[in-house]
Protein backbone atom coordinates (compact mmCIF):
# COMPACT_ATOMS: atom_id res chain seq x y z
CA UNK A 1 0.00 0.00 0.00
CA UNK A 2 1.34 3.43 -0.97
CA UNK A 3 0.28 6.88 0.13
CA UNK A 4 1.59 10.25 -1.10
CA UNK A 5 -1.39 12.31 0.02
CA UNK A 6 0.71 13.90 2.79
CA UNK A 7 3.03 15.53 0.23
CA UNK A 8 0.08 16.94 -1.70
CA UNK A 9 -1.53 18.26 1.48
CA UNK A 10 1.69 19.95 2.65
CA UNK A 11 2.12 21.82 -0.65
CA UNK A 12 -1.58 22.69 -0.58
CA UNK A 13 -1.26 24.39 2.81
CA UNK A 14 2.04 26.12 1.95
CA UNK A 15 0.77 27.70 -1.25
CA UNK A 16 -2.62 28.62 0.16
CA UNK A 17 -0.75 30.60 2.83
CA UNK A 18 1.94 32.08 0.57
CA UNK A 19 -0.37 33.16 -2.27
CA UNK A 20 -2.87 34.69 0.14
CA UNK A 21 -0.13 36.81 1.74
CA UNK A 22 1.42 37.79 -1.61
CA UNK A 23 -1.88 38.81 -3.24
CA UNK A 24 -3.02 40.65 -0.10
CA UNK A 25 0.21 42.69 -0.12
CA UNK A 26 -0.24 43.40 -3.83
CA UNK A 27 -3.80 44.63 -3.28
CA UNK A 28 -2.66 46.85 -0.39
CA UNK A 29 0.31 48.20 -2.36
CA UNK A 30 -1.58 48.93 -5.58
CA UNK A 31 -4.85 49.95 -3.98
CA UNK A 32 -3.69 52.10 -1.08
CA UNK A 33 -0.02 53.04 -1.47
CA UNK A 34 0.27 53.64 -5.22
CA UNK A 35 -3.47 54.02 -5.88
CA UNK A 36 -3.08 52.50 -9.33
CA UNK A 37 -5.18 49.33 -9.20
CA UNK A 38 -5.32 48.14 -12.80
CA UNK A 39 -6.72 45.31 -14.88
CA UNK A 40 -3.64 43.20 -14.14
CA UNK A 41 -4.38 43.48 -10.41
CA UNK A 42 -8.03 42.55 -10.88
CA UNK A 43 -6.99 39.53 -12.93
CA UNK A 44 -4.48 38.47 -10.28
CA UNK A 45 -7.21 38.57 -7.63
CA UNK A 46 -9.40 36.43 -9.90
CA UNK A 47 -6.55 33.96 -10.40
CA UNK A 48 -5.97 33.79 -6.63
CA UNK A 49 -9.68 33.11 -6.01
CA UNK A 50 -9.65 30.36 -8.65
CA UNK A 51 -6.42 28.92 -7.22
CA UNK A 52 -7.96 28.91 -3.74
CA UNK A 53 -10.95 27.00 -5.15
CA UNK A 54 -8.48 24.61 -6.80
CA UNK A 55 -6.70 24.04 -3.47
CA UNK A 56 -9.99 23.50 -1.63
CA UNK A 57 -11.06 20.96 -4.28
CA UNK A 58 -7.69 19.27 -4.00
CA UNK A 59 -8.02 19.16 -0.22
CA UNK A 60 -11.41 17.48 -0.58
CA UNK A 61 -9.85 15.02 -3.01
CA UNK A 62 -7.11 14.19 -0.51
CA UNK A 63 -9.75 13.34 2.08
CA UNK A 64 -11.19 10.80 -0.38
CA UNK A 65 -7.95 9.32 -1.63
CA UNK A 66 -5.94 11.56 -3.98
CA UNK A 67 -2.32 10.42 -3.75
CA UNK A 68 -3.22 6.97 -2.43
CA UNK A 69 -2.91 3.53 -4.00
CA UNK A 70 -6.15 2.10 -5.40
CA UNK A 71 -5.85 -0.83 -2.99
CA UNK A 72 -6.42 1.57 -0.09
CA UNK A 73 -9.68 2.99 -1.44
CA UNK A 74 -13.27 1.89 -1.60
CA UNK A 75 -15.11 2.22 -4.92
CA UNK A 76 -17.01 5.21 -3.53
CA UNK A 77 -13.87 7.04 -2.34
CA UNK A 78 -12.11 6.34 -5.64
CA UNK A 79 -15.05 7.80 -7.53
CA UNK A 80 -15.17 10.95 -5.38
CA UNK A 81 -11.41 11.45 -5.59
CA UNK A 82 -11.55 11.21 -9.40
CA UNK A 83 -14.38 13.74 -9.44
CA UNK A 84 -12.33 16.25 -7.45
CA UNK A 85 -9.32 15.58 -9.70
CA UNK A 86 -11.52 16.45 -12.70
CA UNK A 87 -12.56 19.72 -11.03
CA UNK A 88 -8.94 20.54 -10.12
CA UNK A 89 -7.86 19.95 -13.72
CA UNK A 90 -10.32 22.59 -14.95
CA UNK A 91 -9.30 25.07 -12.25
CA UNK A 92 -5.65 24.51 -13.18
CA UNK A 93 -6.26 25.42 -16.84
CA UNK A 94 -8.22 28.53 -15.83
CA UNK A 95 -5.60 29.64 -13.29
CA UNK A 96 -2.60 29.27 -15.60
CA UNK A 97 -4.42 31.29 -18.25
CA UNK A 98 -5.46 34.16 -15.97
CA UNK A 99 -2.04 34.40 -14.29
CA UNK A 100 -0.28 34.77 -17.63
CA UNK A 101 -2.82 37.27 -18.94
CA UNK A 102 -2.36 39.28 -15.74
CA UNK A 103 1.43 39.30 -16.24
CA UNK A 104 0.90 40.36 -19.85
CA UNK A 105 -1.24 43.35 -18.83
CA UNK A 106 1.28 44.16 -16.11
CA UNK A 107 4.01 44.47 -18.75
CA UNK A 108 1.72 46.48 -21.03
CA UNK A 109 1.79 49.18 -18.35
CA UNK A 110 5.43 49.92 -19.15
CA UNK A 111 5.66 48.91 -22.82
CA UNK A 112 6.26 51.85 -25.20
CA UNK A 113 7.57 50.38 -28.44
CA UNK A 114 4.76 49.23 -30.70
CA UNK A 115 6.62 45.97 -31.44
CA UNK A 116 6.73 45.13 -27.74
CA UNK A 117 3.08 46.02 -27.32
CA UNK A 118 2.02 43.73 -30.17
CA UNK A 119 4.23 40.88 -28.93
CA UNK A 120 2.48 41.15 -25.57
CA UNK A 121 -0.97 41.37 -27.15
CA UNK A 122 -0.34 38.32 -29.36
CA UNK A 123 1.05 36.38 -26.39
CA UNK A 124 -2.03 37.23 -24.34
CA UNK A 125 -4.39 36.36 -27.20
CA UNK A 126 -2.71 33.03 -27.97
CA UNK A 127 -2.75 32.11 -24.27
CA UNK A 128 -6.47 32.85 -24.04
CA UNK A 129 -7.39 31.00 -27.26
CA UNK A 130 -5.47 27.85 -26.39
CA UNK A 131 -6.67 27.88 -22.78
CA UNK A 132 -10.30 28.14 -23.86
CA UNK A 133 -9.83 25.25 -26.27
CA UNK A 134 -8.01 23.16 -23.65
CA UNK A 135 -10.64 24.00 -21.02
CA UNK A 136 -13.53 22.78 -23.17
CA UNK A 137 -11.61 19.66 -24.20
CA UNK A 138 -11.11 19.01 -20.50
CA UNK A 139 -14.79 19.52 -19.73
CA UNK A 140 -16.06 17.28 -22.54
CA UNK A 141 -13.24 14.72 -22.70
CA UNK A 142 -15.71 12.00 -21.73
CA UNK A 143 -19.21 11.20 -22.95
CA UNK A 144 -21.11 11.27 -20.71
CA UNK A 145 -18.98 13.72 -18.67
CA UNK A 146 -19.44 11.55 -15.56
CA UNK A 147 -17.53 8.74 -17.30
CA UNK A 148 -14.34 10.52 -16.18
CA UNK A 149 -14.89 9.62 -12.54
CA UNK A 150 -17.14 6.60 -13.03
CA UNK A 151 -15.07 4.82 -15.66
CA UNK A 152 -12.82 2.87 -13.34
CA UNK A 153 -15.62 1.29 -11.32
CA UNK A 154 -17.07 0.50 -14.74
CA UNK A 155 -19.86 2.21 -16.64
CA UNK A 156 -20.66 2.55 -20.30
CA UNK A 157 -19.11 5.62 -21.83
CA UNK A 158 -16.34 6.96 -24.02
CA UNK A 159 -13.37 9.18 -23.21
CA UNK A 160 -10.84 10.83 -25.48
CA UNK A 161 -7.83 8.50 -25.80
CA UNK A 162 -5.26 9.05 -23.07
CA UNK A 163 -2.56 9.64 -25.69
CA UNK A 164 -4.52 12.64 -27.03
CA UNK A 165 -4.86 14.11 -23.53
CA UNK A 166 -1.14 13.63 -22.92
CA UNK A 167 -0.25 15.32 -26.22
CA UNK A 168 -2.54 18.23 -25.34
CA UNK A 169 -0.80 18.56 -21.97
CA UNK A 170 2.62 18.51 -23.63
CA UNK A 171 1.52 21.21 -26.06
CA UNK A 172 0.03 23.22 -23.21
CA UNK A 173 3.25 22.97 -21.19
CA UNK A 174 5.30 24.11 -24.19
CA UNK A 175 3.05 27.11 -24.81
CA UNK A 176 3.11 28.00 -21.12
CA UNK A 177 6.91 27.95 -21.18
CA UNK A 178 7.01 30.08 -24.32
CA UNK A 179 4.66 32.62 -22.73
CA UNK A 180 6.68 32.64 -19.49
CA UNK A 181 9.96 33.17 -21.29
CA UNK A 182 8.43 35.86 -23.49
CA UNK A 183 7.22 37.69 -20.39
CA UNK A 184 10.59 37.05 -18.74
CA UNK A 185 12.88 38.29 -21.52
CA UNK A 186 10.82 41.11 -23.03
CA UNK A 187 11.13 43.43 -19.96
CA UNK A 188 14.85 43.85 -20.69
CA UNK A 189 14.01 45.33 -24.10
CA UNK A 190 11.11 47.38 -22.75
CA UNK A 191 12.99 48.99 -19.87
CA UNK A 192 16.23 49.60 -21.75
CA UNK A 193 14.57 52.34 -23.80
CA UNK A 194 13.40 54.24 -20.70
CA UNK A 195 15.35 57.17 -19.28
CA UNK A 196 16.52 56.08 -15.86
CA UNK A 197 19.84 55.28 -14.14
CA UNK A 198 21.49 51.98 -15.10
CA UNK A 199 21.12 50.52 -11.60
CA UNK A 200 17.42 51.38 -11.63
CA UNK A 201 17.01 49.78 -15.06
CA UNK A 202 18.60 46.55 -13.84
CA UNK A 203 16.40 46.50 -10.73
CA UNK A 204 13.25 47.11 -12.77
CA UNK A 205 14.19 44.41 -15.30
CA UNK A 206 14.73 41.91 -12.49
CA UNK A 207 11.40 42.82 -10.87
CA UNK A 208 9.45 42.57 -14.12
CA UNK A 209 11.14 39.32 -15.17
CA UNK A 210 10.50 37.81 -11.74
CA UNK A 211 6.85 37.43 -12.73
CA UNK A 212 7.82 34.69 -15.22
CA UNK A 213 9.65 32.47 -12.73
CA UNK A 214 6.84 29.89 -12.85
CA UNK A 215 8.36 28.54 -16.08
CA UNK A 216 10.76 26.49 -13.95
CA UNK A 217 7.88 24.58 -12.37
CA UNK A 218 6.25 24.20 -15.80
CA UNK A 219 9.37 22.46 -17.11
CA UNK A 220 9.46 20.06 -14.16
CA UNK A 221 5.73 19.34 -14.51
CA UNK A 222 6.38 18.47 -18.16
CA UNK A 223 8.37 15.44 -16.97
CA UNK A 224 5.33 13.89 -15.27
CA UNK A 225 2.66 14.44 -17.93
CA UNK A 226 2.96 10.81 -19.07
CA UNK A 227 1.55 9.64 -15.70
CA UNK A 228 -1.87 10.76 -16.93
CA UNK A 229 -1.97 7.50 -18.90
CA UNK A 230 -2.08 5.44 -15.72
CA UNK A 231 -5.25 3.43 -15.33
CA UNK A 232 -6.27 1.68 -12.15
CA UNK A 233 -3.66 3.39 -9.92
CA UNK A 234 -4.25 6.85 -11.41
CA UNK A 235 -4.65 8.74 -8.12
CA UNK A 236 -1.30 7.55 -6.77
CA UNK A 237 0.64 7.68 -10.04
CA UNK A 238 -0.35 11.30 -10.73
CA UNK A 239 0.80 12.65 -7.34
CA UNK A 240 3.83 14.33 -8.95
CA UNK A 241 1.83 16.13 -11.61
CA UNK A 242 -0.66 17.22 -8.94
CA UNK A 243 2.20 18.61 -6.85
CA UNK A 244 3.90 20.43 -9.70
CA UNK A 245 0.60 21.84 -10.97
CA UNK A 246 0.16 23.39 -7.53
CA UNK A 247 3.73 24.68 -7.52
CA UNK A 248 3.44 26.10 -11.04
CA UNK A 249 0.35 28.18 -10.35
CA UNK A 250 1.34 29.03 -6.77
CA UNK A 251 4.80 30.26 -7.75
CA UNK A 252 3.34 32.19 -10.70
CA UNK A 253 0.84 34.06 -8.52
CA UNK A 254 3.42 34.70 -5.80
CA UNK A 255 6.20 35.88 -8.11
CA UNK A 256 3.89 38.09 -10.17
CA UNK A 257 2.58 39.70 -6.97
CA UNK A 258 6.04 40.22 -5.46
CA UNK A 259 7.09 41.99 -8.66
CA UNK A 260 4.63 44.79 -7.84
CA UNK A 261 5.76 45.45 -4.26
CA UNK A 262 8.64 47.88 -4.80
CA UNK A 263 6.58 50.86 -3.50
CA UNK A 264 5.75 48.89 -0.35
CA UNK A 265 9.41 48.00 0.24
CA UNK A 266 10.34 51.64 -0.28
CA UNK A 267 7.73 52.76 2.24
CA UNK A 268 8.92 50.18 4.79
CA UNK A 269 12.53 51.34 4.29
CA UNK A 270 11.43 54.89 5.02
CA UNK A 271 9.49 53.85 8.12
CA UNK A 272 12.49 52.02 9.61
CA UNK A 273 14.88 54.85 8.71
CA UNK A 274 16.83 53.18 5.90
CA UNK A 275 15.91 55.84 3.31
CA UNK A 276 15.08 59.55 3.44
CA UNK A 277 11.82 59.38 1.53
CA UNK A 278 8.77 57.16 1.59
CA UNK A 279 7.07 58.73 -1.41
CA UNK A 280 6.87 56.62 -4.49
CA UNK A 281 7.47 58.70 -7.62
CA UNK A 282 6.01 57.64 -10.89
CA UNK A 283 8.58 57.48 -13.67
CA UNK A 284 7.75 59.53 -16.74
CA UNK A 285 8.29 57.69 -20.01
CA UNK A 286 10.91 59.17 -22.29
CA UNK A 287 8.92 58.92 -25.50
CA UNK A 288 5.48 59.44 -24.02
CA UNK A 289 5.68 62.17 -21.34
CA UNK A 290 1.93 62.27 -20.74
CA UNK A 291 1.82 58.60 -19.79
CA UNK A 292 2.96 57.35 -16.39
CA UNK A 293 3.37 53.94 -14.88
CA UNK A 294 4.06 52.29 -11.56
CA UNK A 295 5.63 48.92 -11.03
Amino acid sequence: MEDRSGQILALNIVFMTVTTIAVSLRVYCRGWIVRSFGIDDHLMVVSWLAFTAYLISQHVGISYGTGKSRDMLSASDNRNALLTWYVCELFYVFCTCVVKVSVGFFLLRVAIDIKHIWILRLSIASTVVFSIAFFFIGVFQCNPISAYWEIYPGIEGYCIPERTIIIMNYVGSCLNCIADWTFGILPAFIVWSLKMPLKTKILVIVLLSFAAIASTATLVRYKYVNTLSEGRNFLFATADIANWSTVEVGVGITAASLATLKPLFRLISYKVGLTNTGLYKKHQRATCPSKTTTI
